[in-house]
């Protein structure tokens, strides 16, 4: 009953009116129509566990307004939905839907395949309805739910409601065998079905909905790590709960690893997912994943200015980190910058921008592509961090003489320079990009491996480099670093603090990453 705003009705509760979302008064009100109600009721409200049926519903059992019972009650929350007799997952009403006929029959057929034990009934039954019912029901936004994942998760019995039909969890279980099984059915249908039949498999199968039933399966990929990946698309109204609405789901965190606490800022929440993980990683990819975990969990919060706002009030407040509070990284020193440019300001491209034609919008023309570069180069505002040269296990690469390095249009930046600046650079095997606008030649260019983050640093007279910031590099892909040039890279380990970790990662681009573990023929 969670994510945005809606229409609300009236409720009856305890002798009071309350006032609840359209969609909760929708589903008692079928619920009651089914039968399910509390009967005998009587007069003192006096109630007997005979003949009462209890109803949890979050929206109603918890106030949402009080931090302390909203801590206690969440926290709460995991037990509740495994203990319950059955969990009630409400879809809809068909009048409501734009696609209401085609997930009435797809119920409909989910609660068919319940009747049956063989899987060739149940394949029998999708070949002659379709598939494209089901991506239908796959679709609603009852799915991007964020806090469905640990109701779907723990509850020992789900049962659908969707109007007046209902449909145990059980037919998404057969239809999952019988996709898994069959692949693309091609062998069961004409050539001109085929390829709309195959194109209806891979939705299905990559859907949300199939990996909250990997989640229901297998215990072993409900980790914290897992589940944000699963969530990062979901939605809810405060992004705490990205985090918050798994804890009850997540087999590593059920021994009060990691608190609720709704007092805490956003960046407090990040903060103690990262320490968190960065305690329990113990593979030789420890570097790969918290730089790919902290990304993902910046761009799922989707609140930027309020991340930043709290690594600046940390940066404020605290002390410098003990050793043992650093992010131990790794990566790989690819060149140095040989030339900088004339500054690219963001806030001219912007102009440039607003000026085109409104059906252009922000289209993936070479500006809106510069755009998107300017925004992945920043200065690092933490001075805590360092990052040291590892003992030579790779071949170095000769660095250029001061006497060699190119002079020509060589851009010397002042100390006001916004964070909206960018200086245009080309390293000395020939790559480009954009770097900070505190740059300067000869800073190091080191990028991580599996990663397209790229890091500016320059070397002090002890021998440890300074992290200046991050910067863009053309070509940077998560496959590779491009041509190797005179020799082999230098390997850099990173010790960092939460803040030059959260800046490093910070989301840029609208588009998340997916999870770093792709789907497998478990996941089916």
């Amino acid at each position: 009953m969670r994510g945005g705003k809606t229409s609300t009705d009236v409720i009856l509760l305890n002798g009071h009116h309350v006032e609840v979302r359209k969609n909760l008064w929708q589903a008692l009100w079928h619920l009651r129509a089914r039968n399910f109600c509390v009967s005998d009721l009587a007069k003192d409200h006096k109630f007997t566990e005979k003949n009462t049926k209890w109803i949890w519903i979050d929206a109603v059992c918890i106030n949402q307004s009080t931090t302390t019972e909203r801590n206690h009650q969440v926290l709460l929350m995991g037990r509740i939905y495994k203990t319950a007799v059955e969990v009630f997952a409400w879809l809809g009403c068909l009048s409501d839907l734009p696609f209401g006929s085609g997930v009435h029959t797809a119920v409909y057929q989910l609660e068919a395949l319940t009747e049956y034990k063989d899987p060739k009934v149940w394949e029998e039954r999708i070949l002659r309805y379709g598939l494209h019912n089901f991506v239908h029901l796959f679709t609603l936004q009852y799915w991007q739910r964020m806090w469905i994942l640990q109701e779907i998760g723990l509850a020992s019995k789900i049962t659908l409601l969707f109007d007046t039909m209902s449909a145990d969890w059980a037919g998404f279980e057969h239809l999952r065998h019988t996709l898994h099984w069959t692949k693309h059915l091609e062998f069961y249908t004409s050539v001109w079905v085929r390829k709309e039949t195959s194109t209806f498999w891979g939705l299905l199968i990559a859907s949300q909905v199939f990996r909250l039933a990997f989640h229901r399966l297998d215990a072993s990929s409900n980790t914290l790590e897992e589940l944000i990946y699963t969530g990062q698309f979901s939605v809810c109204a405060d992004p705490r709960d990205k985090v918050y609405a798994v804890l009850g789901l997540a087999t590593d965190c059920q021994n009060g690893e990691l608190e609720i606490d709704y007092s805490k800022s956003l960046f407090e929440v990040y903060s103690d997912v990262m320490n968190f993980c960065r305690k329990t990683y113990r593979d030789t990819k420890q570097s790969e994943r918290l730089l790919r975990l902290s990304t993902i969990l910046q761009a799922s919060f989707d609140r930027a200015g309020e991340l930043n706002d709290g690594a600046e009030a940390w940066l404020a407040c605290s002390n410098v980190p003990t050793k043992t509070n650093l992010f131990k990284l790794r990566g790989l020193r690819t060149g140095i910058i040989a030339q900088l440019r004339a500054p690219v300001h963001s806030g001219t491209l912007l102009n440039k921008v607003s000026r085109r034609p409104p059906h252009l919008g922000m289209s993936p023309d070479p500006l809106s592509k510069q755009l998107l570069e300017l925004s992945k180069a920043y200065p690092i505002t933490s001075k805590s961090s360092f990052a040291t040269q590892v003992s030579f296990p790779f071949k170095l690469r000769p660095l250029p003489e001061n006497d060699t390095t190119k002079q020509s249009k060589i851009f010397r930046p002042s100390k006001n320079e916004t964070i909206h600046t960018c200086l245009p650079f080309t390293t000395d095997d020939n790559r480009t990009g954009y770097a900070p606008p505190n740059a300067q030649l000869r800073d190091t260019i080191c990028q991580f491996p599996d990663s397209e983050i790229v890091a500016v640093l320059r070397e002090q007279q002890d021998g440890r480099y300074e992290i200046i910031g991050r910067a863009f590099v053309e070509n940077a892909s998560s496959s590779g670093f491009g041509p190797v040039v005179g020799g082999f890279w230098r390997e850099i380990g990173f010790e960092v603090d939460v803040v030059t970790l959260q800046q490093l990662t910070a989301a840029t681009d609208p588009v998340l990453i997916m999870p770093g573990r792709p789907l497998t023929s478990r996941q089916w």
